[in-house]
């Protein structure tokens, strides 16, 4: 099997998530949301900050690409045009950047659309702009024909490195929406040759997304925040303020479990049994979903 990465998302304001040049890690993620306001205007102290310090790697002191992710909560989405983006992309100079996110949700396949061809002329633009960034595209849609349709169109752009957005589905909706996005993305998969999973960070999810070429994950520094620190292969609880030291145990622990996953001789535990899904089939309806997106559409 190819080898697989575990890349940690770093909360901008929190030094403890930076790791550190000696952990030789690949890849960071950082999060363009850790430089907006709610409404959507740049944070000029923190992009003074970067700019003091000469580079967003200098800021971080990592040795790693940097990959800008776009993925935020939907009302701050909502604020945000083009000239976010390349204004975010100019100021920070990220090494990757993953293509702009979109609302697409059950039950909304006209607006869903729009979204999609809306993020997809930004990515064009972006491309143009800052060609010397290497994309990943942030594939979305509200069911899996509009996946393959956005799939398509950021591979016509030329980019082959894609993203799948699993924590929407994992966290917050129906057991079918869990065991769909599996066959969502090993779909993509199919059709890429390098697929990133962002958003899981737990051995039962890394098991499942099994033929993903990478995973990213917040969890070493939310498991540190909620005072839960790795004891072996267990999470114990633990007394004081988190420090840098039990995030990043937190985070070797969980790269352990990813780079484990060469094994072949695991992977008969690691395969799902859901039957696959068609193309026009939607994603499952949830009712507090639906009326959280209407509050944000109504304004």
């Amino acid at each position: 099997m190819d080898e697989k990465f575990l890349y940690p998302v770093v909360k901008f304001r929190s030094a403890i998530t930076y790791p550190d040049k000696s952990q030789a890690i690949p890849a960071i993620v950082v999060k363009m949301q850790d430089f907006l306001r709610e409404n959507g205007k740049p944070k000029v102290s923190a992009l003074q900050k970067i700019e003091h310090s000469g580079s967003l790697h200098e800021y971080l002191n990592v040795s790693g690409r940097i990959i800008l992710s776009p993925i935020m909560p939907d009302p701050l989405l909502l604020n945000i045009n083009y000239d976010t983006y390349a204004y975010l992309v100019e100021k920070l100079q990220p090494d990757q950047l993953i293509t702009p996110d979109g609302i697409t949700y059950s039950g909304f396949i006209k607006f869903s659309r729009n979204q999609i061809d809306h993020i997809l002329g930004i990515t064009e633009i972006l491309l143009d702009r800052f060609p010397e960034c290497t994309p990943i595209g942030l594939v979305k849609g509200c069911n899996l024909s509009q996946m393959d349709f956005h799939l398509d169109k950021l591979l016509e752009l030329g980019i082959t490195q894609v993203c799948l957005h699993a924590g929407d589905f994992l966290y917050k909706e129906s057991n079918y929406s869990k065991d769909q996005v599996i066959d969502f993305a090993r779909y993509i998969r199919e059709k890429v040759p390098f697929l990133m999973i962002y958003g899981v960070g737990s051995k039962h999810y890394f098991q499942r997304f099994y033929f993903a070429n990478c995973y990213v994950t917040n969890s070493h520094f939310m498991q540190a925040f909620n005072h839960k620190v790795v004891h072996g292969a267990t999470w114990v609880n633990f007394k004081g303020k988190p420090s840098k030291e039990i995030v990043m145990k937190n985070f070797e622990y969980l790269r352990r479990l990813v780079e484990h996953q060469n094994d072949v001789r695991d992977l008969s535990e690691w395969m799902t049994s859901t039957s696959p899904v068609k193309p026009n089939e939607p994603i499952a309806d949830n009712t507090a979903l639906v009326s959280r997106i209407m509050k944000i559409l109504e304004g």
